[in-house]
């Protein structure tokens, strides 16, 4: 029975997961900039579009500000102060003119673009982002602007004809191809390294990107205002989100962290099968060969769990992982965890010794010969499943004990509850 629901549920899983990987390119932040673009879209036929477009730019940056603050998220913070100093800065005359020339988008458009790369860029050190180089580099460019606009027009307008892009796609968005075509590049590589590498902010500055691109080709216009806020919100909006990523994932092996099981197990339905699994001797390798081969040795049998058939591997705490198997009986089960059980046992990690030379000698160069330590990991593994009226705390309980049975019974072996 837990077979054929398996492959009933088969093409909603498949369709679950492509959703998933759209909503991890998109994420809130760029459906609230599309969101924005409707707004914009449908302004002259909303009354009081125009006064929304004042308000809601400073309410939204002084909420990104508290929650960036709050949460101690360094760089939507950033994101969210070069924000808000472009748009105080638009509302300069001096600098409201300089955007009104023929290069003003030209320029103001680059200032955003090269803002976006310094706040994916910046180290995230909390509050202490804003005095670092990447801070720097965004004020830098808002001051650069003015005398760049006024003083460069004849060296600049070049940069202002299509030699790409068609030429109503310009004359639409209201910016140069010059900036419109690295805008796009650096929103592809933000979006594309934030789903690679789950970096939430990234993906929040490539919508923001996308917005203060709007916002700059509409200068005056209500939707700039509009444009503005979605930026903001982009940027507070990654700040909650890292903390939920911190929150339920482990840094160090990627995996779903001890909040994230607590979930899983209120989802769960049976039959399932819940395993345990503990590295054997972690205490041991730790003192013997340091706390950061340790580390490769937890990302390495994280890896190994994450590949388990039709499991989903979650960081328990410490050297302990936790594998839920829905729709699996222990029969089904055992021969699973039997064959993660012996990739782990057959993965070795060979150590740097002290006397290794850190760099291939030179052809030619006699290789000095270098003592290494040739180490195994071996895990044990507790398992259980459900029981009459058992809840899924109760199994996870089952399966530990079970655990404890197989590393009293010698490890690097399954037990069964």
């Amino acid at each position: 029975m837990g077979r054929s629901r398996s492959l009933v549920a088969l093409p909603f899983t498949r369709c679950e997961a492509s959703l998933g990987a759209f909503f991890g390119v998109i994420g809130l932040e760029g459906v609230i900039v599309l969101l924005a673009g409707l707004a914009v879209g449908f302004a002259a036929r909303v009354p009081g579009m125009g006064s929304l477009a004042q308000v809601l730019p400073p309410v939204t940056l002084l909420v990104g500000l508290f929650l960036a603050w709050r949460f101690q998220r360094g760089r939507p913070l950033l994101g969210i102060v070069a924000t808000a100093i472009g748009l105080i800065a638009l509302q300069v005359p001096g600098v409201r003119s300089a955007v009104a020339l023929p290069t003003g988008h030209l320029v103001f458009g680059w200032v955003v673009v090269i803002s976006a790369v310094a706040v994916a860029g910046a180290r995230e050190r909390a509050g202490a982002t804003l005095f670092g180089p990447a801070a720097a580099v965004i004020v830098a460019g808002w001051l650069v602007a003015v005398p760049v606009s006024f003083g460069f027009g004849v060296e600049l307008s070049p940069l202002l004809s299509a030699r790409w892009l068609p030429v109503a796609w310009i004359a639409m968005i209201g910016v140069p191809e010059a900036v419109l075509i690295p805008a796009a590049v650096v929103v592809v590589t933000l979006l594309t390294w934030s789903r690679w590498r789950r970096d939430v902010t990234a993906r929040g500055t490539g919508w923001a990107l996308v917005a203060g691109i709007a916002a700059i080709g509409l200068r005056d216009a209500p939707g700039a205002g509009l444009f503005a806020a979605a930026a903001a919100a982009a940027f507070a909006l990654s700040a909650v989100e890292e903390i939920h990523v911190v929150a339920f994932r482990d840094p160090l092996t990627g995996l779903p962290a001890r909040r994230a099981l607590e979930a899983a197990l209120a989802r769960l339905s049976p039959p399932y099968v819940i395993a345990m699994v503990d590295v054997d001797h972690f205490k041991r390798f730790n003192d013997t060969y340091g706390h950061a081969v340790g580390d490769q040795v937890l990302a390495m049998v994280a890896v190994r769990l994450a590949q388990v058939e039709s499991a989903q591997a979650f960081r328990y705490g410490g050297e302990e992982f936790t594998l839920l198997l829905p729709d699996r009986t222990i029969d089904d089960a055992v021969p699973i965890l039997e064959a993660a059980r012996g990739s782990i046992a057959a993965t070795t990690f060979t150590l740097r010794a002290p006397d290794r030379p850190r760099r291939r000698p030179a052809k030619g160069k006699a290789r000095k010969p270098a003592r290494a330590d040739v180490v195994a990991v071996t895990v044990s593994i507790g398992t259980a499943e459900p029981a009459a009226g058992d809840a899924p705390a109760a199994v996870l309980q089952a399966a530990d004990q079970a655990l404890y049975r197989a590393k009293e019974g010698g490890r690097d072996r399954i037990v069964t509850a």
